[in-house]
């Protein structure tokens, strides 16, 4: 969620079939409905497409209705084609997307964050500290760091979430992130969908 002059609003990409949209949502009715809906189905109507810098954006007003569908209502995300990148090196242009990769090495570290923010924590005197909250109650958060691998080249990857398997390293994933700096945040990994191990003996 974004808030500019007041206004509060927040950038999201559609896919469907044939193809891919830039959005933003205007209204906290709107942002609120998109928050944790990741990967869902949803109809649009009343929007209004924009010409900004010589490319179209749909712009979800407060006039306009935003209805989730059923799960089953569309094809799954990962068999849409305007939702895939071919390489890493397509998934620089902007937004999120869905991308296979080898993970060529991993590491994981853990880091105590606050609860209520998830920064990172200070110990002092024995008591965990947020700079925004104070003394808290700290949660361990695991961080995996990959080297991520195809035919575009070897980069840096993060995940702070739960991938599917603890060791992912040597095997190809399915994964939906974008570009920050010269890393790929992972946001999501779909599946593993094959261990090259095999191939390597």
């Amino acid at each position: 969620m974004k808030e500019r002059g007041g206004t509060v609003y927040r950038t999201f990409t559609l896919v469907n079939e044939d193809e891919r949209m830039f959005c933003v949502a205007f209204g906290k009715e709107h942002v609120d409905a998109l928050e944790g809906r990741e990967d869902a189905p949803v109809k649009l109507t009343r929007y209004v497409i924009a010409e900004v810098g010589g490319s179209r954006i749909v712009r979800v007003t407060e006039n306009s209705r935003m209805t989730f569908l059923e799960e089953d209502a569309l094809p799954s995300i990962t068999q849409m084609l305007p939702a895939r990148a071919p390489t890493l090196a397509a998934a620089r242009k902007r937004g999120s997307w869905i991308v296979s990769v080898l993970v060529l090495h991993q590491e994981v570290t853990e880091n105590m964050v606050c609860p209520h923010c998830r920064r990172l924590l200070e110990l002092v005197d024995e008591e965990w500290l947020c700079p925004i909250h104070g003394p808290v109650e700290p949660e361990l958060r695991k961080v995996y760091r990959y080297q991520l691998a195809n035919s575009s080249g070897v980069y840096p990857g993060v995940f702070y979430g739960e991938p599917p398997e603890e060791n992912l390293e040597l095997k190809k994933i399915l994964v939906k992130g974008r570009f920050r700096g010269e890393e790929f945040l992972i946001t999501r990994i779909y599946a593993v969908e094959e261990s090259v191990e095999k191939y390597l003996e």
